[in-house]
Order: structure tokens, then C-alpha cells, then sequence
């Protein structure tokens, strides 16, 4: 199994200090996923190397809120920016990027490594406050609970599920046609199954067309691959709206990373393609509820 041992641990004491990591770590990213396409390695997540970053200030309160991400590190990335924008200093923040974490959709060790990666990185938490969890990954959702009851550290935790946070809301898919965007894991396992309103793509296309765009586009984020994810959204969100799709759930990490790099890259026809659309973001849902009582997992 692998060690979870990150190769290193950046320690900032305030928010724009952590961002400044964060920024300087996209970079690295960004740089040693061109290092390695140059040097013939395929990029995908478990080529990464594990690392933590962490932000505690005398500011923050008891609480203290862990990301488990590195699945993929780009999408472990900018949901830590998006917590540290919406919660600032109300609780202590450490970022676990897992990056060795097998493919969910193949690997029947993930559990495993799971377990691992979580107790390393409540390892690095305050030790004098809770702990809450969220795991910046839609298809880990489909162990974690189960590998919440096996850590060392159950006790401690109160996990935040992008699932159930989704049904919580589910009343926001009322008012207009909505789909949800996953993996094909995700699908499979039927994670986002039971929240009303909520189209799938195999509900209204056929099965291949529109998932081949939308595979690639999450591959695209994944390589680091700007011109994989614009190529491919154009054709899948004129699909949608011609649907008359309103809203969309993105129901993977790597998503609003990509609208991200479509509204600053694509064309002009693109960009107000998307204009047509609503974004949900899971992780925002969760983060409703963060200041809202709930009891322990396990």
C-alpha cells in the first residue's frame, strides 16, 4: 500500500497566505504536468506527488475542516480556494492532497488507500478541534462512508457529503430543467439517484455521443489539457441547451474547474453558450451547511 506521507507540509497562519501556497502549487502543477508529457509519462493523478497544506490562525474557531482531494490535484486546488473564499477565517483549513489515490473506476484497492490517506491526514490537524470532513472527490463518495466507521480517528470527524447535501437542496432543481454531470462511475453506482427533477444524460441522449464529450472534458482537466476541454464543451452544451436545459449540477470536482477554463479561454459563441445555464456546485451546498449543528458520524 502506499505512504501517505506527503513529500511536504506548507503551514500558513492566514487566508492569503494559504492562497499564495495554493497559487504556487497550481504552478508546480501545471509545470510538472508538461515535464512529464515531455518526457513520455502519461499525466493523470497517481503521477503527482502526495503533499498537505494547512491554515490555522489565532482567528479561527474550534472547528478545523479538512479536504481530502488530490483526486485530481487541479480539482483539490480550486475546491480549497472556493472553501477559503466562502468560509474565510471561521474555521482552520488543511488541504490533503491524496494524489496516489488508484482510479475509482477500476481499482478495487480504493478503499484501502482511502483509509490510509484519511488517517494520514487527520494526523496533521489540531488535535484540539473537530474536524470536519469533506472529500473533494463525487466518486469517493461511494466508500467513504464506510472507511469514516474503519479510521482511527471516527470520533473525531463529522463528514459533509456532497450527496446528501444535494438532496438536502434538492428543492433548487424545481423551478427549471436540470441535469446532473458525472462520471460514469458515478452514474453506475448511482450516487445522484433519488434527487427529484434531476435529469442523467442517458435519460434524453443516446448513450455514447454526449458522455464521449463529457469524458473528455473531465480527462481534459485531469492532463492538464486546455484545448481537450474546449474542443469538447461546445457540442455537449449546445446539446443541453438544446434540451432546454437550465440548470447543471456539476457532479464532479473536475467541472467547475472546467467552466472555469471555458468562460476565460473559449470563444465568444462558447462563453454565451454558457450564459443559458446555471451552475450547482456540490462543494457550495456543503458549505451551507457548516455552520449549521449535526451530529457525528459513527
Amino acid at each position: 500500500m502506499i505512504d501517505f506521507k506527503p513529500t511536504f507540509f506548507k503551514k500558513a497562519t492566514d487566508t492569503n497566505e494559504m492562497m499564495c501556497y495554493l497559487d504556487e502549487y497550481e504552478m508546480l502543477l501545471k509545470s510538472s504536468a508538461k515535464k512529464f508529457q515531455s518526457q513520455g509519462v502519461k499525466v493523470r493523478d497517481q503521477v503527482f506527488e502526495c503533499c498537505a497544506f494547512s491554515m490555522v490562525s489565532n482567528n479561527t474557531q474550534d472547528k478545523h475542516v479538512l479536504l481530502l482531494g488530490g483526486m485530481g490535484p487541479l480539482a483539490g486546488v480550486h475546491g480549497a480556494k472556493d472553501v477559503i473564499n466562502m468560509i474565510g477565517n471561521s474555521a482552520s483549513i488543511t488541504l490533503f492532497q491524496a494524489c496516489g489515490i488508484p482510479e475509482r473506476r477500476m481499482d478495487t484497492e480504493v478503499p484501502q488507500y482511502l483509509l490510509s490517506a484519511l488517517n494520514s491526514a487527520i494526523k496533521l490537524c489540531p488535535e484540539n478541534k473537530k474536524i470536519e470532513l469533506i472529500v473533494l472527490c463525487n466518486s469517493a463518495h461511494k466508500y467513504i462512508q464506510d472507511i469514516i466507521s474503519r479510521s482511527n480517528f471516527q470520533n473525531k470527524l463529522i463528514f459533509y457529503s456532497f450527496i446528501d447535501g444535494v438532496k438536502k437542496y434538492s428543492d433548487i432543481f424545481f423551478d427549471k430543467k436540470s441535469i446532473v454531470l458525472q462520471t460514469d462511475f458515478t452514474a453506475k453506482n448511482r450516487l445522484y439517484n433519488g434527487v427529484e427533477n434531476l435529469f442523467f444524460l442517458d435519460d434524453i441522449f443516446a448513450p455514447t455521443t454526449q458522455k464521449k464529450y463529457l469524458s473528455s472534458i473531465i480527462d481534459g482537466v485531469k492532463t492538464f489539457d486546455k484545448d481537450k476541454i474546449l474542443k469538447n464543451s461546445t457540442p455537449l452544451f449546445k446539446a443541453l441547451k438544446d434540451y432546454e436545459i437550465k440548470k447543471v449540477l456539476l457532479g464532479c470536482t473536475e467541472l467547475p474547474v472546467a467552466i472555469e477554463c471555458i468562460k476565460t479561454y473559449a470563444d465568444k459563441e462558447t462563453i454565451n453558450l454558457l450564459d443559458a445555464f446555471e451552475f450547482v456546485n456540490p462543494l457550495h451546498l456543503v458549505l451551507q451547511q457548516l455552520e449549521q449543528p449535526k451530529e457525528k458520524t459513527g
